[in-house]
Parts: structure tokens; sequence; C-alpha cells
């Protein structure tokens, strides 16, 4: 007797965005705080200096993360120790001045007018990200030896 059920073929998952957004936030940290680490492994604090394993830091955003426009913009981010990124939430005036110091004043003016436009990321943009900064992390352990 043959069977009248028809075999489904198995369709590939389609990831959600929220799904690949988790991932690239992962990878994307580990980036930044590979990026600020020096060659023994330790990243300082842009906030407050305090020098940590960059294992230990967090990847702290001056603008906030829901804007996506500058969720991922590398002059966004930076190691920041718990204590500034979350129990001070930012240690803003102190971002703040940081931000002016290495970039200077118009790249300031430039996230925070970023932080105002909406921007929808595709999954196909997602993943680009994601594969581009774990080239970028592999690239990084290797030239630190971390």
């Amino acid at each position: 007797m043959v069977n009248s059920k028809k075999c489904k073929e198995a369709k590939p998952k389609r990831l959600s965005i929220s799904l690949l957004q988790q991932r690239l936030d992962r990878v994307f940290s580990e980036y930044i705080r590979l990026r600020d680490a020096n060659e023994n492994g330790f990243c300082r604090c842009a906030t407050c200096g305090a020098m940590w394993r960059w294992q230990i830091m967090q990847n702290g955003h001056y603008i906030n993360r829901q804007h996506i426009k500058t969720r991922y913009d590398e002059r966004n981010c930076h190691s920041q120790c718990s204590n500034c990124n979350i129990g001070l939430r930012g240690n803003l005036d102190r971002y703040k001045r940081f931000i002016i110091d290495k970039y200077g004043v118009k790249v300031l003016e430039e996230l925070e007018t970023a932080k105002r436009v909406i921007e929808k990321w595709t999954v196909s943009d997602y993943q680009g990200k994601i594969e581009y900064y774990k080239a970028e992390v592999n690239r990084l352990r290797k030239e630190k030896g971390l």
C-alpha cells in the first residue's frame, strides 16, 4: 500500500531579525572589546579609565542600542566597565567628552543626528555584518594573540 501523504520537502529555516540581531550584537561586542584591547588583552574603560581583561569589559554605546543607525557604528561603541555601562547608565557626560577627544565635535554631531534616522535592516543586511565581524574577530585574535 502506498502512503497517500505527500512527503514534505525540508524547508530551510528562515532566521528571524531578532535572532540575527542577537548574533550580530554578540560578535560586534566581541569585535569592539578586541579592537580596544592591548597586546596583553586588557582594555581601558572609555569613561572611567579602569583596566580590565577584554572578556570582562562590555561594549558600551554612547547613543543607546535602540537606534539601529548607530547601534553598530564603531565610533559610537567602545569598551566600558560594567559599573560605567550599567551602574552609571553609560556614564554619558564622560562618554561625550571621550567621543569629542577621540574623534572631534563633528563626529559627536554626526552620531547625535544619526540617532534620529529611522533605518530598517533586512536579513541579508544582518547576515553580511555578522560574516564581516566574525572575520574581523578572527583577524584581531590572531593579530593580538588573544
